[in-house]
């Protein structure tokens, strides 16, 4: 097997909460630093059409010349086809089965596996996100009890943070990106 090292970056975008969803809008642009290649993928802003989960994209070679075209709905499908030859048919990439966008509706657009991803575990770490007062209280529907608990969390960490500012970072040190020049940490 051939180990090929590949390097990606995505763009962020804007992500904007309204009711109990989530919606996305702008443009990411995901790039292969070690191919030159890279897509961009639009989301229908959600002033513009009563269907806010819709994407297109293209996917770039290196020399920049579009070579798929991406359409899909990101909650439920992704296709792609080639983009020199209008002719051809979508190709499905990736799709939900019904009954799991059925069950999605019920659930404020959350997979089974979400969902369980949030089920506290004895075993979890002392400062998992899963044992936060104000998750626990939203999760038993005492919205009031949770916003207050979250802004006594976030004054708390205002404070620490105040009283800390020479802190060292514990666990995590600078690097800089060889391909982007990008400082993280890790």
């Amino acid at each position: 097997i051939r180990k090929v090292r590949l390097h990606y970056f995505r763009t962020p975008i804007m992500y904007i909460l309204r009711y109990n969803y989530i919606f996305q809008e702008g443009t990411v642009t995901i790039t292969n630093h070690q191919s030159g290649e890279k897509a961009l993928m639009y989301f229908t802003p959600y002033k513009v059409t009563k269907y806010y989960t819709k994407i297109k994209g293209e996917v770039y070679n290196k020399e920049g010349d579009i070579t798929l075209l991406i359409k899909g709905d990101w909650q439920s499908y992704y296709s792609y086809r080639n983009a020199t030859d209008k002719t051809s048919d979508w190709s499905e990439l990736w799709s939900l089965d019904n009954d799991v966008l059925e069950a999605n509706k019920r659930f404020y657009g959350f997979s089974p596996f979400a969902i369980q991803l949030n089920e506290m575990d004895e075993n979890v770490a002392p400062t998992d996100s899963r044992r936060r007062p104000d998750q626990l209280a939203l999760e038993n529907a005492d919205v009031d009890k949770a916003a207050e608990e979250k802004d006594r969390l976030e004054e708390e960490q205002r404070t620490r943070r105040k009283n800390n500012q020479n802190a060292k970072p514990q666990w995590f040190a600078p690097y800089t990106d060889p391909d982007t020049g990008d400082t993280y940490h890790a």
